[in-house]
């Protein structure tokens, strides 16, 4: 803040109202919010906003969403690629007796964070796999 980076500072203090909104809205009673999340939803917001402003010929305000994604994106652990997720659940299949599409994804879920690797690529993978 000292060193006057102004966008950073607001992508900050909207990280932190997101928060707030979240504990607030009662979904987490016990206090556990999942704040990688609530930041994976707010990145996925300015990717929304920037493709609708380059669509609107808003090329300025898309350039904005992209600069506070990027910002937002430093505040997550490293992303898993599709490779690292397939081996994951590789490991979860082969440890299940029972295969099927649900029970992969309880096993998946619980051992992957949605802060670290993408929910529709988990569920893609494992039914590619499953087949």
């Amino acid at each position: 803040m000292k060193a006057k980076e102004k966008q950073r500072v607001t992508v900050i203090k909207s990280a932190l109202a997101d928060i707030l909104t979240a504990e607030k809205s009662g979904l987490y009673p016990n206090g556990n919010i999942p704040i990688g999340q609530v930041i994976q939803k707010s990145i996925k917001r300015r990717q929304e906003s920037a493709q609708v402003f380059r669509q609107g010929g808003r090329d300025d305000l898309a350039a904005q969403e992209d600069q506070e994604r990027d910002i937002l994106q430093t505040f997550l652990p490293r992303q898993m690629t599709k490779e690292e997720i397939t081996e994951k659940i590789k490991e979860i299949i082969n440890g299940l007796e029972k295969v099927d599409l649900g029970s992969v994804m309880k096993k998946a879920n619980e051992q992957m964070d949605a802060s670290v690797a993408n929910k529709k690529w988990i569920a893609e993978i494992a039914k590619s796999l499953i087949k």
